[in-house]
């Protein structure tokens, strides 16, 4: 089968979409499947990409596809199915109209931009565009592509019609077979190389996952741990948590990856995602992976699986509820490291990467001759 993926820029500090993308596109590829990736900008496609990598001119004035799209039109006539992530782009209408013109199916993941906390952010804009061509593309699409059935209650409202199916992301589990040791987490960041409790908060740095909290946590706690705020975020709004943090220990080591991060989770006392909203969540369970206890929300669409994981706790969005766990936590070292290995097992023995290709891909063929 044939499959193009679409993301205007593979940037990894971007967030977890541009993740989601690498990682099916990846899988896909190991699984027999001949996948492009088409992107104006592929800075952080991996050199051993196994796939294809289409390079596109632009993007054009309002996320169009702008000189790509002649380009796109050639490319897309030679596709068995072709899959477009997120929600507010033009470009992606465009290439669903492509895809028509080539009577080829196309599929959408939204990865949580149709949750109720998101579509309540610049609400207006966002059902303004619905109304004028985000629902229709909806309900044309082949299927819709939800990473959970708490994004596919909270999706169906703004698109009745649309043919939606859930299946989890496929997560490469191979970086966290071996756990690395202590000191390449204090490489990324030397709080690790402290004697002290260590609470990781490892994401985006943005309003909607709460940092704030855990810098209210860290005035409650004071010396009893250090909280660690790792990420990337918009340059004022990062400056304004390290502001609002300047009389705590919290620590900003930036954005993390590769091995340190693995080792970052693996020797935190926990780690916490105190947020509002929250898709797959990959950074949840990397950390279960790791073998690290989480702490986060029912904001996380996902959280019903930490709670099933036996490795977490699904907590009220406070500063003191969150307090109190990792209190708690810390003063039970032996309780607190059963429950990280609970969550390890059961990562590595749930999260398959094989197994969540192969049923995306079989929902494509069956979706397909399905419409016909």
């Amino acid at each position: 089968m044939r499959v193009l993926h679409y993301e205007p820029a593979i940037r990894l500090e971007l967030g977890g979409v541009v993740r989601a993308v690498l990682d099916i596109a990846t899988q896909q590829s190991r699984g027999g499947a001949d996948v492009t990736l088409a992107t104006h900008d592929a800075t952080d496609v991996p050199p051993d990409f196994p796939g294809e990598v289409l390079v596109l001119p632009g993007p054009g004035p309002l996320g169009r596809l702008g000189p790509g799209v002649a380009k796109a039109k050639v490319v897309a006539s030679q596709q068995d199915a072709i899959h477009l992530h997120g929600m507010w782009s033009l470009a992606n209408i465009q290439w669903a109209e492509l895809a028509k013109k080539a009577n080829c199916p196309y599929f959408i993941s939204p990865h949580g931009m149709l949750d109720n906390w998101c579509m309540d952010q610049k609400g207006l804009k966002k059902r303004l565009f619905l109304q004028l061509v985000g629902k229709k593309w909806l309900e044309q699409a082949c299927g819709v592509h939800l990473t959970a059935t708490a994004e596919q209650q909270q999706s169906r409202r703004w698109a009745p019609k649309m043919k939606s199916f859930v299946c989890p992301l496929p997560m490469d589990m191979a970086p966290f077979q071996d756990i690395p040791a202590r000191d390449m987490a204090a490489q990324a960041e030397p709080a690790y190389a402290e004697d002290r409790p260590i609470v990781l908060f490892l994401s985006r740095l943005h309003e909607k996952k709460r940092p704030e909290l855990l810098i209210d946590v860290a005035r409650e706690l004071q010396s009893e741990a250090t909280i660690v705020l790792a990420g990337d975020g918009d340059p004022n709004y990062v400056e304004s948590l390290r502001r609002q943090a300047s009389d705590t220990t919290v620590r900003f080591p930036g954005f993390v990856r590769g091995t340190p991060k693995v080792a970052m989770y693996a020797h935190a006392t926990c780690f916490a995602l105190p947020t509002s909203q929250e898709n797959f969540g990959y950074v949840l369970f990397e950390a279960l992976a790791a073998g690290a206890p989480v702490l986060t929300t029912k904001g996380a669409d996902t959280w019903p699986e930490i709670d099933t994981s036996g490795g977490g706790m699904v907590l009220d969005p406070s500063s003191k509820a969150f307090a109190a766990a990792i209190r708690q936590l810390i003063a039970s070292p032996e309780s607190t490291v059963q429950m990280g290995a609970r969550g390890r097992t059961w990562a590595l023995e749930n999260l398959n990467a094989e197994a969540a290709t192969k049923q995306l891909l079989n929902q494509y063929a069956q979706l397909k001759e399905e419409q016909g």
